[in-house]
């Protein structure tokens, strides 16, 4: 308490120098804003020596191509002249976009040709304005050509498919949106009546999640400012008391920002809820300092006197629970994804800041404001006040009750919680009506999806001349097709196949793998005249690309089947088969669906720990301590089992739910443990102390739990489905721990009367 009173002494005798220094802080802060950047790349999950990261990269590298988007074109008869030369002329257009590579369709498909004894590699679409003769006999062509039908174009002809690769240089959220937009552009060009365009693939998803996360972060920012104004004007009934907590926030949040901006932090679908979070937590501090402050003026205590109390007296609980909510977010470095690790350093800092300004700034700001031009309470009861008196009457009797209810309760979340799952679509972060999710849907239904898993294959020596490893890879080609979501695999089997069977004179669909060396190695050497064949083969046939196109719709039940595959590979390699490895978009998500769930137990555990061996040192007792977490766990694990009831799955939103909360709902905890330990080292009776505690804490507990709740709740507003679900099951803890607090804990105390009641 010495320490809170210079500090409160300290503040008011340097008010001005504060002002003035807070001011050039502010000022810096929004310097490196610009520098600000969205991220939504699949590689800002994981750490730079990740092994899987590092094959990604070296794929990108060998075949030069980043990302992979897919444009369909739709019509009741793609093989009209007019739809064929629509697709020419988008293939051509796109060819010309930024960051493409290159553009596989029907317009720039090969065929070959074994004619006179003379073997070609020949445009499969000779003209860019084909007749009606010419159109049907391309459509005779293409759909009995395993290299084009189901790839280029659907079974039933009614959907072409441009798939456009994209080069290394496009690996940013400037470069996605450029492309994007100029697709739109090119689309928009060609539309006509009877045809119709849907883009997907990785490129479009990155730039519809960095546009709704920009969106969304205005949004929350705005909609949590509004909310804490309401509760705040209609708590303190004060322009000016209100506006104070207001401006302590939106300064801890703009200094947050800039931290984040010069350490060159990027925004993250997670970092658009820092801005929120930093708003509704950060003016809890400044709510109990303002209550503190309001009562003494009631009653009768003159101005400086009663900020000077009021600091003495909330200081340490408030740096208390400044504390604990930051070792909560801390708690998410133990996690290896690391936009989780950036959120938790930057949310933990916000959290500091907020506390730092609520013990500096709000009394420097009501020092200058003449105490009895602001408004106090009545000191007649009002409805908050009955219903506080209600709880702190509640019986002993009573108390036992709403133990075992608890206790029932909890166990039924418990029970719950095995049902919860790994949330690993993609798909699923975007409402139904979302143009990107609809264009996805589309894409998946007429032509196997726009997602791809990656392979990069090892075969030293040029083993991919040998039959041996062809056949290998046959087996793999096979096992991949049988499994969820995949529709088709591209590699230079395919290839190899149909050149055998046209050279040979066989029927369509009848082509094999060669069964001699000197075959497999003649027909490698006729196909490398063929425009694909360096993105399937390098270093001399050593090394090659497998790709296996997936559905975004079937990414969870692929995701689930990759642990098998894996093992399968590995089997491959160990038997004398070639070294593939699995890389590409689905393959990260899948890695990253596994590293969520880690980081959520790690981080849960670390938060725990952490936050009960500062109840211990809050408390000064063990027994005391271990009492004190209980309100703070069942309002988490009934949270959590609301999430399995909800059939909400852990994503990259609502992964974090635990460790937040844990850290957000001990705050009140401890401003109510500490009021109660002061009044039993009165001499205060333990149900005397706990009436009181609940009647004088009650009030500001109630008010931070309002604005936490309207805070979370703002997120039902996003565009992402992973926010909407942490924003709600949030505001369902924060309603559970305020219950917890007000009525469990008060319950515990009179029940199991802890030792070390008499410690102030």
């Amino acid at each position: 308490m010495k320490f809170a009173h210079g500090w409160s002494a300290w503040v008011l005798e340097r008010r001005a120098f504060l002002l003035v220094g807070i001011a050039l802080l502010s000022f810096a802060a929004t310097l490196p804003l610009d520098s600000l950047r969205f991220q939504s790349s699949i590689e800002i999950w994981f750490l730079e020596d990740d092994p899987d990261l590092l094959v990604h990269r070296e794929f990108l590298e060998r075949f030069h191509s980043n990302e992979v988007a897919l444009l369909a074109v739709f019509a009741d008869d793609v093989f009209s002249p007019d739809v064929l030369a629509r697709i020419h002329r988008l293939t051509r257009a796109a060819a010309g976009a930024p960051f493409v590579t290159r553009v596989r369709s029907l317009a720039a498909a090969e065929s070959f040709l074994d004619e006179d004894g003379g073997f070609g590699i020949v445009p499969l679409m000779p003209s860019p304005h084909p007749s009606e003769p010419e159109a049907r006999a391309l459509r005779e062509r293409a759909l009995e050509n395993p290299l084009v039908r189901g790839h280029f174009v659907s079974e039933d002809a009614r959907a072409a498919a441009l798939v456009i690769d994209l080069g290394p240089e496009a690996n940013s959220e400037e470069a996605t949106a450029e492309f994007v937009a100029a697709m739109r552009t090119i689309m928009a060009a060609e539309e006509g009546p009877g045809v119709r365009f849907a883009l997907g693939g990785s490129p479009p998803f990155q730039e519809a999640f960095q546009r709704y996360s920009l969106s969304d972060a205005r949004r929350f920012g705005l909609a949590a400012l509004l909310l804490c104004s309401v509760v705040l004007v209609a708590v303190f009934r004060s322009l000016r008391l209100a506006a104070l907590p207001l401006i302590v926030v939106a300064i801890s949040a703009l200094w947050t920002l800039g931290v984040m901006a010069f350490f060159d932090f990027q925004l993250t679908i997670l970092s658009v809820c820092l801005v929120s979070l930093v708003l509704t937590v950060g003016v809890a501090d400044s709510i109990h300092v303002l209550t503190a402050y309001r009562q003494r003026l009631t009653q009768g205590t003159e101005r400086d006197d009663a900020l000077r109390s009021s600091l003495d007296e909330l200081m340490w609980p408030c740096f208390l629970t400044s504390i604990t909510t930051a070792a909560g977010m801390l708690s998410l470095q133990a996690s290896t994804l690391q936009p989780v690790r950036e959120f938790g350093w930057m949310a933990a800092l916000g959290v500091v800041l907020a506390f730092a300004l609520s013990v500096t700034l709000i009394p420097a700001l009501l020092s200058w404001l003449p105490g009895t031009a602001l408004p106090t309470r009545s000191k007649k009861p009002d409805r908050l006040d009955r219903v506080l008196d209600a709880v702190a009457r509640s019986s002993g009797h009573g108390s036992r009750f709403v133990l075992v209810s608890s206790g029932l309760l909890v166990v039924a979340a418990l029970s719950l919680l095995p049902g919860l799952e790994m949330g690993s679509n993609p798909l699923g972060y975007f409402k139904p009506d979302a143009p990107i999710r609809r264009a996805t849907e589309a894409i998946d239904r007429a032509l196997g999806g726009s997602a791809s898993i990656e392979f990069l294959v090892e075969a030293d020596g040029g083993g991919l001349r040998e039959p041996d490893t062809l056949q290998h890879l046959e087996v793999l080609e096979a096992s991949l097709l049988a499994r969820p979501g995949i529709s088709q695999v591209t590699s230079v089997l395919a290839p190899l196949r149909e050149l055998r069977r046209v050279l040979q004179g066989e029927a369509p669909g009848t082509g094999a793998l060669p069964e001699k060396r000197e075959l497999a190695a003649q027909l490698h050497l006729l196909l490398e005249g063929a425009l694909d064949y360096p993105q399937l083969v390098q270093d001399d046939a050593s090394v090659g690309r497998l790709s296996a196109r997936a559905r975004y719709t079937h990414a969870g039940d692929l995701v689930a089947s990759l642990p098998a595959l894996e093992a399968e590979l590995a089997q491959l390699g160990a038997s004398g088969g070639p070294t593939v490895k699995p890389t590409g978009p689905v393959k990260l998500i899948a890695n990253m669906e596994t590293q969520l769930l880690r980081s959520q137990v790690r981080s849960f555990l670390a938060a725990f720990a952490v936050i009960t061996l500062l109840m211990f040192a809050v408390t000064r007792s063990l027994s005391l301590g271990l009492l004190a977490m209980i309100p703070n766990l069942v309002p988490v694990v009934l949270g959590l089992g609301f999430m399995a009831a909800l059939n909400f799955s852990l994503d990259p939103g609502t992964v974090m739910i635990a460790s937040i909360a844990l850290g957000l709902v001990v705050d009140d905890t401890v401003h109510f443990i500490v009021r109660f330990q002061r009044q039993r080292a009165a001499g205060t009776t333990t149900e005397a102390a706990v009436a009181h505690t609940v009647r004088t804490a009650g009030r500001p507990i109630i008010l931070t739990s309002l604005v936490l709740l309207g805070g979370f709740g703002v997120l039902a507003l996003s565009s992402f489905n992973p926010n909407v679900h942490f924003g709600l099951i949030s505001a369902v803890v924060v309603v559970l721990a305020l219950i917890a607090d007000l009525v469990m804990l008060p319950a515990a105390l009179r029940v199991l009367k802890p030792a070390g009641l008499e410690h102030a």
